[in-house]
């Protein structure tokens, strides 16, 4: 029995259905079974966010923006 992991995707605004194909499909082939979960956050400003049971994984610009700040904050 394979687990099948919880996966939200989230993107700076709505994904159309050819990038979400593409992106279960990717993620199909590292996590079989999973339907991942779309939602909308404005505040990414663009890039993708995704958390797969809870670990969150980000590549979203906000994410950037934010670790550019720090260094240049020292």
């Amino acid at each position: 029995v394979h687990e099948v992991p919880y996966i939200i995707v989230q993107t700076p605004r709505a994904a159309d259905h050819e990038l979400k194909r593409e992106i279960r499909k990717k993620l199909l082939e590292k996590h079989p079974n999973s339907f991942p979960s779309f939602q909308i956050n404005r505040k990414l400003i663009g890039g993708i966010r995704l958390f797969i049971n809870g670990q969150n994984i980000d590549h979203s610009w906000l994410s950037r923006v934010l670790r550019f700040a720090s260094l240049t904050s020292v």
